[in-house]
């Protein structure tokens, strides 16, 4: 049986996983932010779209070496966008569903990660690498304070 997928799951996933968005809009942020504040509309539905989103979230955070750097940082900006501006409900979603994961991502490398990843050895042969985690260790830094 296929899962069906809202517009609004499509419009996150988008957001998220698709490197030719580069930067997510102060309105779109608002947006994911106010959906947060919405209960599920259907009773037969087992999520709220508040989970949906934080399940979203924790594919990227979870396995950061998956995905680009710059998805893992939208991840990370929408994860402050919710805890600053969503629900109240919100705060104790990201705590103990995303909390340990952008932990772990105050640390983020992409070369170490590279590195861990099988074919480690073309970027010893090409003589080295260039870190893109940056950005990622900055706001996942910022969050852990909220946290």
């Amino acid at each position: 049986a296929a899962i069906a997928i809202s517009e609004t799951e499509q419009r996150i996933a988008v957001l998220l996983f698709d490197d030719g968005v580069q930067v997510i809009s102060s309105f779109e942020l608002n947006q994911l932010a106010s959906l947060t504040f919405h209960e599920a509309q259907v009773v037969t539905s087992s999520l709220d779209m508040t989970e949906k989103i934080l399940d979203q979230l924790e594919t990227i955070q979870k396995q950061p070496a998956q995905y680009s750097p710059l998805s893992v940082h939208k991840s990370l900006v929408v994860t402050k966008h919710i805890l600053l501006f969503g629900s109240q409900k919100v705060v104790p979603g990201i705590t103990q569903q995303l909390g340990r994961h952008i932990a772990r991502l105050c640390e983020y490398n992409t070369v170490l990660l590279a590195q861990e990843q099988a074919g480690a050895w073309m970027l010893r042969l090409k003589g080295g690498a260039v870190d893109k985690g940056g950005p990622v260790r900055k706001i996942a830094t910022e969050i852990c304070g909220f946290l």
